[in-house]
């Protein structure tokens, strides 16, 4: 398997590692042991497989630029999000998974045996990590197939782990990645498109296996004329740029009030003409390039529908004779037939539409199939709060863009999944709830 370095273009060999069916064999073998340990037990065992990945925390985040071409600025925080996330779970595991009492029965959690996870390219660690850890403290085995973008990140993650509990990972290609999903797994966790979880929808149905799914998004943020215009023209447009605009969650679309749409728009050019573009090792780096040269065609395809229909484009000038580069781009006059206004681009795109009412905006931000998450942004925080209710979604912030801390749970609704992540939901996500009473 060639795996290429986005930055460089440097091509390297990653041998493909082990065969699914015997990488199950193994971890349906070690289920039965590890779920008659304790939570207690199990939290142990993972405290100490965290203490390994700590130590290990700078060089996954150089790992994770070579391999993906995330700047080491963000790669950093993606490692130490990880760390949060995994603390909170061992913190919380025994409180979570203790017997309840409901109805004059006792409510038991207990493990339901071998879970998939399948995890994608752009948070190789924290996104694996999120379903691992949780799936392992419930009791259960973990077979784990990484990103075939981001192997060496997923080899990296599995070696510690596999030292302290019941996993196994394979790598692969996409066809892998299906052989991975008809095993005969209790659950299966996938990070990804709508599209490929669908798919794993479809496949899982045959056998009624459990599946969590966090899929794509289109988040829109609503903007009016009582905002603080400055600051949420400056967090939209770095939310949108993020990882070079490859986060599920990032703001796609901006709907902003009339009456300061233009001084919006200005502001917004302002913001994307100072990101600075660069290698992902450089601190000072902002942007750094798209994953691959196929993620750069399909970013690029997306601009030439919306040009083509006839938006405008307003998109930083960089010159880069290597690497998978593409400029944030501020899109306007966007008609509705283009394509990334009903489809997620994953690049850093971000188109600015004008609404006239709070009842437009609801209409514009709600007219999609996704409903991950969205943002509204106004000085009136109850009004702001009242907006949020009536959109079809699964988080909300006001005045800000993105996911909340641990403890609060993540995932969407319509084809943006099934299931909640980060959070108590999560631990209880890969249980059986048995009633004895």
């Amino acid at each position: 398997m060639l795996i290429t370095n986005p930055y460089t273009e440097e091509i390297r060999h990653v041998a493909e590692v082990a065969d699914p069916y015997e990488a199950f064999a193994r971890a349906k073998t070690a289920a039965p042991d590890w779920a008659r340990l304790s939570v207690e037990s199990r939290v142990a065992a993972l405290s100490r497989a965290l203490d390994e990945y700590v130590s290990n925390g700078e060089s996954f985040a150089r790992l994770i630029g070579d391999e993906m071409g995330k700047p080491i600025s963000a790669a950093l925080i993606e490692v130490k999000r990880a760390i949060e996330e995994w603390r909170y779970m061992l913190d919380n595991a025994p409180i979570f998974l203790a017997p309840e009492l409901q109805g004059g029965a006792q409510i038991f959690f207990e493990p339901l045996g071998v879970v998939a996870v399948i995890s994608p390219w752009n948070f190789p660690f924290l996104l694996p990590l999120r379903a691992i850890i949780p799936a392992l403290l419930a009791g259960n085995s973990v077979v784990f197939k990484p990103s075939e973008l981001t192997p060496l990140s997923g080899l990296a993650l599995s070696d510690i782990l596999a030292r302290y509990a019941p996993l196994e990972v394979v790598v692969g290609g996409k066809e892998l990645g299906a052989r991975v999903v008809e095993l005969p797994v209790a659950a299966i966790a996938f990070t990804g498109s709508s599209a490929v979880g669908k798919s794993i929808a479809q496949e899982a149905a045959k056998k009624l296996k459990h599946v969590s799914l966090e899929l794509g998004g289109l988040d829109p943020a609503i903007v009016f004329s009582d905002c603080d215009l400055d600051q949420a023209a400056r967090a939209l447009v770095k939310n949108n740029a993020s990882n070079s605009g490859q986060v599920c969650n990032a703001v796609k679309r901006v709907f902003v009030h009339e009456s300061v749409y233009q001084r919006f728009v200005e502001r917004a050019c302002e913001v994307a003409n100072s990101l600075k573009y660069g290698d992902p090792h450089d601190p000072q780096t902002d942007v750094g390039p798209l994953v691959s040269a196929s993620q750069l065609a399909r970013v690029r395809g997306y601009l030439d529908d919306a040009l083509g229909k006839g938006a405008r484009a307003h998109a930083a000038k960089i010159d880069f004779s290597r690497g998978y580069f593409f400029p944030q781009t501020i899109l306007t006059d966007v008609p509705k037939s283009a394509r990334l206004l009903s489809e997620e681009p994953f690049g850093p795109i971000l188109p600015i539409i004008p609404f006239k009412t709070p009842e437009e905006a609801v209409l514009l931000a709600n007219d999609i199939p996704y409903g991950l998450g969205a943002s509204v942004w106004s000085g009136d925080v109850n009004f702001a709060k009242g907006i949020a209710r009536r959109l079809e979604c699964g988080v909300v912030r006001v005045n800000s863009h993105g996911s909340f801390g641990p403890g609060v749970p993540w995932g969407g609704c319509k084809e943006s999944g099934i299931g909640r992540m980060k959070s108590k939901e999560a631990l209880r996500e890969f249980t059986n709830l048995k009633a004895i009473g």
